[in-house]
């Protein structure tokens, strides 16, 4: 089977990871001389991996976050509270627990940056593992 006629098989199958990347992943191939078992992998990776962003790309689209907050943007000195905590919190044991994080403070001391990113960490590891 050529080249040309998987990609409408690809397109049909909704395999737009593989599609998107289809030349690069074949040229690749060529040069390392992969074999089929190994092409099907890569191009199967691709796929999930595709997939998993787009997934993210949803999801945070869907919760319309004010901003993508990450913890290296975030000024701890000022907090009554240490790194190492926050850090307990991104692994969602409260939420596993079924127990409620209520963000208290005033106007600007980072209630919704906290809430922003603990949010993008669950989505991260909830998608990517």
């Amino acid at each position: 089977m050529q080249r040309d006629a998987l990609l409408p098989l690809l397109k049909q199958l909704r395999f737009n990871g593989i599609l998107s990347h289809f030349e690069a992943i074949v040229d690749v191939a060529a040069l390392k001389q992969w074999n089929g078992f190994e092409f099907m992998q890569h191009c199967l990776e691709t796929e999930v991996a595709y997939r998993q962003t787009r997934s993210l790309e949803y999801r945070l689209e869907l919760a319309r976050l004010p901003q993508v907050k990450t913890l290296d943007q975030f000024d701890c000195s000022q907090m009554p509270f240490q790194p190492e905590q926050l850090n307990l919190l991104a692994k969602g044991e409260f939420i596993k627990n079924k127990h409620n994080l209520l963000l208290i403070g005033g106007s600007g001391s980072g209630k919704t940056h906290l809430a922003s990113w603990l949010l993008l960490m669950r989505l991260y590891r909830r998608i990517f593992g």
